[in-house]
């Protein structure tokens, strides 16, 4: 069975990450930051329901991101720049680099859904994305245009941090992307 971590399990796009996972028949670990839980994170939760595999976890400082072996490691970033908490941006960024470090996690997939670079650089995490994006040759990077209340955003995609060559995918919202991004890793 394969397995997935989702950072911000409960936050928009996370959340819809993780029902799409379970669908497909993932094992998936679900973390996120209690500081963040609000009304609407409980509504989300309790939409999913009791699931065998689904396991959920808060992440706090002494908590490391992955105690698990994984197929992948899914960081919905989107969910962390339209928060722009620098705390646990921070935090998040700490626990990634050390992460790609471990040698049983070489193996894992990293994908990261955040914005576009023009939408991201005035986020003081987007310096330190860019950095683990170098470091790790398992990453998948998919940007998403910022307009998706006006139905008109779009994703963009490239497959590895090396290549520079983006494909353009026209999706209307949340549910669509977190459906393509699972589509893609089957």
């Amino acid at each position: 069975m394969r397995t997935a971590i989702v950072v911000g399990a409960r936050q928009s796009l996370g959340f819809r990450i993780c029902s799409q996972l379970l669908d497909s028949g993932f094992v998936v670990y679900g973390k996120d930051y209690a500081s963040w839980q609000n009304e609407q994170c409980e509504e989300n939760w309790m939409y999913i329901g009791r699931n065998a595999n689904l396991h959920f976890d808060y992440v706090d400082d002494d908590h490391d991101l992955i105690s698990e072996d994984v197929d992948f490691l899914i960081v919905p970033l989107i969910d962390f720049y339209e928060r722009d908490d620098s705390n646990i941006n921070e935090q998040l960024l700490i626990q990634l680099q050390g992460i790609i470090t471990k040698p049983s996690f070489a193996k894992t997939t990293i994908l990261l859904v955040g914005p576009t670079a023009i939408h991201s650089r005035n986020c003081k995490i987007s310096k330190g994305i860019e950095e683990l994006k170098l470091n790790h040759k398992n990453v998948k990077e998919y940007c998403i245009t910022m307009d998706y209340e006006q139905a008109d955003g779009a994703l963009y995609y490239k497959a590895s941090n090396i290549a520079h060559k983006w494909t353009k995918k026209e999706l209307q919202n949340y549910d669509e992307i977190a459906q393509f991004l699972i589509e893609k890793i089957l």
